[in-house]
């Protein structure tokens, strides 16, 4: 009588796949699954029970993917505000241009790091292990209230209109309160 060798259990591990050559670019619908497979190993993307090459395609662009911005950019409100200040004349255009040059270049540099400061936090949440925590990028403290003392320097707060002298001489037209010494100082200057 022979007797046969019981069947050995099946593993589940999936043997490691051989190094596949990637192609140029970023992962697109033209790479093989292996290929994806080989970019999401690089990359650190979990593609545990995804089987289908469109499931493997998303899931390895979802760090590609670019941050959709929900609000407004601060470029774009600044420009709103410069056109609407000089048509309701409380700037000039060509007296301000300095001031408003450099205003929207703070603008553009406040949403450039916006950017970039959500772009490296999803990716240092993305590569955040529990033994070592990502560290987020520092913040710009210095940016913010520059453009805000620029804008105010302009009459573009609420303050700042006030303040702001008006076409045709001080703020709001009205003359600006003296000093107490400057008042003194006329009193009893001969």
């Amino acid at each position: 009588m022979s007797k046969s060798k019981p069947a050995r259990a099946k593993s589940k591990r999936t043997p490691k796949p051989a190094a596949v050559a990637l192609p140029d670019g970023d992962p697109s619908a033209e790479w093989t699954v292996a290929q994806l497979r080989q970019w999401a190993s690089f990359t650190d993307v979990d593609l545990d029970g995804l089987r289908l090459k469109a499931d493997i395609l998303a899931a390895v662009l979802v760090p590609l993917a670019p941050v959709v911005r929900e609000v407004e950019s601060l470029l774009d409100a600044t420009n709103r505000s410069i056109t609407k200040a000089i048509a309701d004349g409380v700037l000039d255009a060509e007296l301000h241009a300095g001031p408003i040059a450099t205003l929207r270049i703070l603008a553009r540099k406040i949403d450039t790091e916006d950017e970039l400061r959500e772009v490296a936090l999803a990716w240092a949440e993305f590569h955040a292990s529990d033994s070592k925590p990502a560290k987020p990028p520092p913040i710009d403290n210095v940016s913010i209230p520059t453009y805000r003392n620029y804008c105010e320097s302009l009459g573009l707060t609420v303050a700042g209109v006030k303040a702001a002298p008006a076409k045709g001489g001080a703020a709001g037209g009205q003359e600006q309160p003296k000093s107490k010494l400057v008042g003194l100082r006329s009193q009893y200057a001969g």
